[in-house]
């Protein structure tokens, strides 16, 4: 599936599908941007930025004023963010051409609802603790399911939030990779702070499923779960805390 057809399928359009960084869906009230992956962390990424609106031969490009209005409808007009990862076409050296727009090597059709923040000349999509009451929520049923393909978003993968508060009271906030708490690194600003991931990859899963939150889920800090993710499938947990021990 295509970047085109994946936007449609949402039920989502654009001015040009040739220049548009972003989506909107106006009946759902929902904006779509996609996440390059070179701009994205564990939780946060840069999808828009002023820097942007103009290519390197200083002429305005013409996605920045679609997406800027798209930024407001979130910000001011309360519209649901979605991101979707794109990844962009490496040189032989497995780089970034330099000097070149990125192009799309491949997309995947999966969505996350993040939050947008605009902090100096850029906007972040960025993971928040509780969703405002106007974001896209489906329905969840109460074992723990995941992954409930919804009729307008098709390919919306949901992360329910009591299964990984279930993983967090069953397995607590030390990270099962570096076996070290946030609070542990960054005293009493860390406390709290951690990921929970699935030994299982969402994506890799159609429909409905239960969720084990003592099996299926575990802590790990953000630094290790970003690591995890550094290859497409996963790397398993237990490979990255061997990598620590091989080089402490």
């Amino acid at each position: 599936m295509n970047r085109k057809q994946f936007i449609k399928s949402l039920g989502a359009t654009c001015s040009n599908w040739n220049w548009s960084w972003s989506f909107v869906n106006e009946a759902e009230r929902f904006v779509i941007f996609g996440l390059w992956s070179h701009h994205s962390g564990s939780d946060e990424g840069l999808v828009m930025s002023r820097d942007w609106e103009r290519n390197a031969a200083g002429r305005r490009n013409p996605g920045f004023k679609q997406s800027e209005e798209h930024a407001r409808l979130v910000v001011e007009e309360g519209y649901s963010l979605l991101t979707f990862p794109i990844f962009a076409k490496l040189n032989s050296q497995g780089k970034l051409p330099k000097g070149e727009t990125a192009r799309i090597e491949r997309i995947e059709p999966i969505l996350q609802r993040k939050f947008l923040v605009e902090i100096s000349r850029n906007w972040y999509a960025v993971e928040a603790p509780v969703a405002p009451a106007n974001s896209f929520e489906p329905l969840i049923e109460p074992l723990f399911e995941e992954g409930e393909q919804s009729t307008r978003i098709s390919r919306y993968v949901e992360r329910n939030a009591s299964a990984r508060q279930r993983c967090l009271e069953i397995h607590g906030y030390k990270c099962q990779v570096c076996e070290k708490t946030m609070s542990d690194l960054y005293g009493q600003k860390g406390k709290g702070v951690i990921d929970v991931h699935h030994l299982h990859e969402l994506a890799q899963r159609d429909g409905r499923h239960i969720v084990d939150p003592e099996k299926d889920l575990i802590p790990v800090c953000p630094n290790c779960h970003r690591m995890i993710h550094t290859t497409r499938p996963a790397l398993n947990p237990q490979v990255v805390k061997n990598m620590l021990v091989n080089h402490s």
